[in-house]
């Protein structure tokens, strides 16, 4: 859990970075607490992860009874699911910091955010 949550925390760090960095090269005002804003309002986007990656533990792992083409056991099944939750999430996540920056970009008065 706390690998998964300092993960998480770095990730959305880096977003604020990414975001800020890319936003004053566009002329954007984007200080460092809308940038935090921001990722903080979108990282929900990283709870539809949470959820997705659960689903394969409530339903016991469905695909143990099911016949595949290829030869795959459950350990592969699981990490496949847990990988397409965490993209799901990251996709989630990074549309919503889209959005959230497409909004705020000027949020600032001009002159506020140095370079």
């Amino acid at each position: 859990m706390l690998a998964v949550g300092g993960i998480t925390l770095l990730l959305t760090g880096v977003e604020q970075k990414g975001i800020r960095f890319f936003g004053n090269r566009r002329g954007w005002r984007i200080s460092e607490g809308v940038g935090w804003t921001v990722v903080g309002h979108a990282s929900y986007g990283w709870l539809v992860s949470g959820v997705l990656m659960l689903e394969p533990v409530r339903m016991n792992m469905p695909w143990r009874d099911m016949e595949v083409p290829f030869l795959m056991s459950d350990i592969d099944g699981y990490l496949i699911t847990l990988i397409g939750a965490a993209l799901w999430g990251m996709i989630v996540f990074e549309i919503c910091v889209y959005l959230g920056v497409r909004k705020m970009r000027y949020a600032n008065p001009p002159g506020v955010v140095s370079s």
